[in-house]
């Protein structure tokens, strides 16, 4: 299996999850960009949320890299997320929160 093929896989695990929270999910191949998945549903007050998701298989983003997501998250008035399969359990973390949502 090829790092794309691993990637692409744990991209689509980290879609199907957040649509089963709800979420409809974009996914976007091949990105190289900020986020690999973007995310929206509507709150329970009828308002609309958005996600930017960035998965890694290791988790390693730089400084710089979480700054960007955030930044992009806050110009579009969206939640960003870092979801990670890591060495160990697999977690997504709201980097708005500093919170891990799944683990």
């Amino acid at each position: 299996m090829t790092n794309y093929s691993r990637g692409a896989h744990f991209e689509r695990v980290c879609k199907k999850y957040l649509e089963g929270a709800g979420w409809f999910v974009v996914r976007a191949a091949q990105s190289r960009g900020l986020a690999d998945l973007m995310g929206a549903r509507k709150t329970e007050w009828g308002y609309p949320e958005v996600c930017l998701v960035s998965c890694r298989i290791h988790s390693r983003w730089s400084p710089q890299e979480k700054q960007d997501l955030l930044a992009a998250a806050e110009k579009t008035s969206a939640i960003a997320f870092l979801a990670s399969r890591g060495p160990g359990p697999h977690y997504l973390l709201n980097l708005d929160r500093l919170e891990v949502l799944k683990q």
